[in-house]
């Protein structure tokens, strides 16, 4: 959850579970992720403990029916029962499933408008699958063993794994641009050189026909280079 938080640049970061006499409602897991000394933090918290979230009702309720959804400007909003409590802000959720079964609800939240990011949307929801059978293997465990797993370190560790592998296709991505960078540079060079000079001859003194031709053919010859270089890298 803190990873997700600052790789997708929110101020705070909560997950609701189920309640225990109604499975449908979605209510304050009391686990927070932001800066200890942020007022927004402080005024979630009390804005959120002890309220219950049936399906469609703010945010988790909306989530919980419709999967990821986004909130551009809480105090705008006509379905954030939060909101009389905040100063405004933004908010965006998702479920964590397995098939069918919403356990948590995930959200992310800010002190100013935010306007929705469709591509984050839409990872969220394969995030929330793919963290949805983390926890159902770790249930699996626990009936296993007979211990309880907490869902913040499943959610933490899967998270993670997520993070790294975005961060490995980065750097792959950097290295094949700064590959193609210099070889695009290496290659380039030489041949606008070539061209130049070539071109040049006849400007130190008449050539004769063979020259001539030679010349013609060089640049020629040149220009297909080029021509076939562009193709391979641009």
């Amino acid at each position: 959850m803190v990873l997700i938080r600052r790789a997708s640049q929110w101020q705070v970061a909560h997950y609701f579970l189920p309640a225990k006499d109604d499975p449908a409602v979605m209510v304050s897991s009391g686990v927070w992720s932001g800066e200890p000394d942020d007022p927004f933090l402080d005024e979630l918290r009390s804005a959120t403990s002890g309220m219950r979230f049936p399906p469609g009702s703010g945010i988790p309720g909306e989530a919980y029916l419709q999967g990821a959804t986004w909130e551009e400007d809480i105090a705008a909003s006509r379905n954030f029962p939060r909101q009389q409590w905040l100063t405004g802000g933004s908010a965006f959720a998702f479920p964590i499933l397995i098939g069918k079964e919403v356990v948590a609800v995930m959200e992310f939240l800010r002190s100013s408008p935010r306007r929705p990011q469709q591509g984050l949307l839409e990872i969220a929801d394969v995030i929330g699958i793919q963290l949805g059978r983390v926890v159902e293997r770790a249930r699996a465990r626990q009936s296993e063993s007979g211990h309880r797993t907490s869902l913040q370190d499943v959610v933490a560790q899967r998270t993670a794994d997520l993070i790294a592998a975005r961060n490995r296709a980065e750097a792959q991505s950097d290295a094949r641009s700064t590959l193609f960078s210099t070889v695009s540079h290496d290659l380039r060079s030489p041949l606008t050189l070539m061209r130049g000079y070539a071109t040049m001859l006849e400007m130190v003194g008449e050539l004769n026909e063979q020259q001539t031709n030679y010349v013609r053919k060089m640049v020629t010859g040149v220009e297909n280079m080029t021509r076939l270089v562009n193709t391979l890298l641009d």
